[in-house]
């Protein structure tokens, strides 16, 4: 029996410390998602606030049958989804990056500047971005990532490295852009 188990048993039976401990426990890693999604800090905070208050009132309907940190990222991406479509903004906003994209670059890719990455996860449609950051920047397996966004493994995996090239492909093109605008700099002396 899990610990998480025990804590929703407790909290389904109205033992509000319990609940406190749930929202303790994984509050980080809810607002560090919605960081990722959110215009702002303060959206990501209300985000995940809400987040919580929707499992604190759906709690009696929630069956454990695996982690309680994926049933909260479902949520939390669902709440996510409803403020983009809310503020109809196309380019979901991400304020803050993890080493973990550059675990399957090669070591001339590690060596790329944070911001042309930074740039090129904010470029990725919605779909493909919320596979990468779910894999690379929240550590989730791939079975997770799949359960977490609601589709199959095969597209999680076809998402995966759809991402990584389009990640690659823009910031190759950013690295010639750099080269030859270094390039004309020098010409002109």
């Amino acid at each position: 029996m899990s610990v998480d188990f025990l804590l929703i048993y407790r909290a389904k039976n109205g033992d509000s410390d319990a609940f406190e401990i749930i929202i303790r426990k994984y509050y980080g890693n809810i607002f560090n998602y919605c960081k990722y999604h959110a215009l702002d800090i303060n959206t990501a905070e209300d985000i995940t606030q809400d987040v919580f208050l929707t499992f604190l009132k759906t709690i009696n309907h929630y069956k454990h049958k695996g982690k309680l940190l994926n049933y909260l990222y479902t949520i939390a991406r669902n709440k996510c989804i409803d403020e983009k479509k809310k503020t109809s903004n196309k380019d979901l906003y991400i304020e803050d990056f993890s080493e973990n994209i550059f675990l399957e670059f090669t070591e001339s890719d590690r060596k790329i500047e944070y911001l042309d990455v930074k740039e090129a996860v904010k470029k990725l449609p919605s779909d493909i971005k919320d596979v990468i950051i779910l894999y690379y920047f929240f550590d989730r397996k791939q079975k997770e990532v799949a359960k977490i966004c609601g589709i199959s493994l095969e597209l999680t995996k076809y998402r995966l490295r759809k991402g990584k090239d389009m990640i690659r492909k823009y910031v190759e093109g950013e690295r010639w852009k750099k080269w030859t605008s270094m390039i004309k700099k020098w010409k002109k002396y």
